[in-house]
C-alpha cells in the first residue's frame, strides 16, 4: 500500500503515528519528548516499536510521555517486528497491541551488565534459575543418598541422613559457593524494578490480564522466547491484527529496523515527516528527470529529521545526568 496513502488514513483517524527503533534508552526517550514538543499533537497516538530491549527505566518514561501526551485519547502500540523486554513494558502502557505476523513480544525478563564486560548483558533470571536448579538437585541427591544407605545398610534413618547431608554437602557445596550474594541481589531487583513499573503502567489502562505481569516476569524460559500475536492474546485484554493502512507504516518501520539493527541509541520518528520527506524527495527526483526506485537508508540526512535526531542525541551525551533539563519536566511527567 501507498506509503502516503497510509499517512493520510490516519490523518483522517486523527492519529499521530511515532515509530521507536532501536535500543530503549534514555535517547530514545529524548528523541520522544523533542517530538511531542515540537508541533501540536492529534488526539490519538500509533506507536511503533521496534526493539530488542534496554532499559526498564527509559522504557518506564516513554510509556508515560506518550500517557501524558495522549490525555484523552487512544494510544495503540504496533508491533510490526522484535519487540523485546523493555520494549515489552511500554506495550503495558497502552489500550491495545496491534501485532503483525512477523511482530513478537518477549518476557520482561530485564537484562543486565555481565561483571567485567563492558558490552555483554545477562538475563536477570540466569542466576534465579540456577539457583533454583541447584536447590532441587540438592534436595534430589540427598533423598537418593538417604534411601540408599537407608536400604542398603540396615542403618537408623537417623544415621542414614546423617551420612546423607555430609555426602549432599560435600557435593554442591564448591558449587554454592560460586554463587555471589550481591550479584543475586541485583538480578532480583532488576526484575521487581520490572513488575513495580508494569503495575503501575497497567493501573491506568488494564490491558494486563490478571496473572499476566507475573508470567511475563518468571514464567518464561529463556529471554529471547517468542511471545507471538496468539501468546499475546492470552496476556492481553485487547490485542488484534493490523489493517492495511497499519501494515504499511509496519512494513516501513521493520525495514528501517532490519537496515539498522546494532543502533547504539534509540531513535523516535515521526513517520507522517517521514513519508512527505520521502514523497518530496522523489518528486524532485521526477521533475529531475532523475528517477530512483531504490529505497533510502533509515539515516539519511532529508528523511523526516532523522540524521537531526541523532545529531541532537550526541549532544544529549552533554546534558545533566540527573535529567533536570526542560524537555524532560514538561514532557516525562504525568
Amino acid at each position: 500500500m501507498d506509503l502516503k496513502l497510509a499517512a493520510g488514513k490516519f490523518s483522517e483517524r486523527d492519529t499521530d503515528i511515532l515509530a521507536y527503533i532501536g535500543p530503549v534508552d534514555r535517547n530514545g526517550y529524548d528523541s520522544l519528548c523533542r517530538i511531542l514538543e515540537s508541533s501540536p499533537r492529534k488526539k490519538h497516538c500509533m506507536f511503533a516499536v521496534a526493539t530488542f530491549g534496554g532499559d526498564p527505566n527509559a522504557g518506564y518514561r516513554v510509556a508515560r510521555a506518550l500517557s501524558h501526551n495522549y490525555p484523552d485519547g487512544r494510544i495503540s502500540i504496533l508491533v510490526p517486528y522484535f519487540c523485546k523486554s523493555a520494549g515489552t513494558l511500554i506495550c503495558i502502557g497502552a489500550h491495545e497491541l496491534v501485532i503483525a505476523d512477523r511482530g513478537e513480544l518477549g518476557p520482561l525478563d530485564i537484562q543486565v551488565q555481565k561483571p567485567d564486560e563492558m558490552f555483554k548483558s545477562a538475563s536477570g533470571l540466569d542466576i534465579i534459575r540456577g539457583l533454583t536448579y541447584l536447590q532441587d538437585a540438592a534436595l534430589a541427591t540427598f533423598k537418593n543418598y538417604l534411601l540408599d544407605i537407608n536400604q542398603g545398610s540396615g542403618l537408623s534413618t537417623k544415621s542414614a541422613s546423617e551420612i546423607a547431608s555430609k555426602l549432599t554437602i560435600g557435593l554442591h557445596e564448591p558449587i554454592f559457593a560460586q554463587i555471589d550474594p550481591i550479584r543475586l541481589g541485583e538480578m532480583q531487583a532488576a526484575l521487581t524494578i520490572a513488575l513495580e513499573y508494569g503495575t503501575r503502567l497497567n493501573e491506568r489502562y488494564s490491558n494486563l490480564m490478571p496473572t499476566a505481569l507475573s508470567q511475563l516476569a518468571s514464567s518464561y524460559p529463556a529471554h529471547g522466547f517468542v511471545i507471538d500475536r496468539k501468546e499475546a492474546r492470552s496476556l492481553f485484554n485487547n490485542v488484534r491484527c493490523p489493517d492495511p493502512h497499519e501494515g504499511a507504516i509496519g512494513s516501513l518501520v521493520a525495514e528501517m529496523f532490519a537496515n539498522t539493527p546494532r543502533m547504539s541509541a534509540g531513535l523516535v520518528i515521526d513517520c507522517v515527516a517521514f513519508i512527505a520527506a520521502q514523497s518530496q524527495q522523489y518528486s524532485q527526483h521526477t521533475e529531475n528527470g532523475n528517477v530512483s526506485s531504490q529505497p533510502r537508508s533509515a539515516d539519511s540526512e532529508e528523511q523526516g529529521g532523522v540524521a537531526s535526531d541523532n545529531n541532537e542525541q550526541q549532544q544529549d551525551k552533554h546534558e545533566p545526568p540527573d535529567g533536570s533539563n526542560q524537555t524532560d519536566r514538561s514532557a516525562g511527567q504525568g
